[in-house]
């Protein structure tokens, strides 16, 4: 909701969270608002990048986000092209757990920056 409250300007913004802020979908609807962010996330955030080498990088990537189990999804998680996430209902019904609020399938860039701290 405070992202959605951000005014509209002709000025650049930048949203900066610390690693207990960390969501995909929060990513997404930062971006959706034609904002920037950075977002310092846990190693095991993306379990792509914790196998990466612990030197500094700059890279983009991207991985396809799906809400529904089907076999063919499960298949493709398996391979490791989609991540599943819990989304909305299709049917109007209240979900408990919900952690994606936007189409699915889902497309999803990121720019992933790593470098190591003066305090290591």
């Amino acid at each position: 909701m405070m992202v959605k409250r951000l005014p509209k300007s002709s000025c650049r913004t930048i949203v900066i969270a610390d690693r207990g802020y960390a969501s995909l979908d929060l990513m997404e609807t930062i971006r959706n608002q034609n904002v920037d962010f950075l977002f310092r996330v846990p190693n095991g955030f993306i379990p792509e990048l914790a196998q990466m080498s612990m030197t500094d990088f700059d890279t983009d990537i991207s991985f396809t986000i799906v809400t529904t189990q089907t076999k063919e999804t499960k298949h493709l998680f398996a391979e490791g092209k989609v991540k599943i996430l819990p989304g909305s209902s299709k049917f109007g019904k209240k979900k408990k757990d919900v952690s994606w609020f936007h189409p699915s399938p889902f497309l999803m860039k990121l720019r992933v920056v790593r470098f190591q701290l003066e305090t290591g």
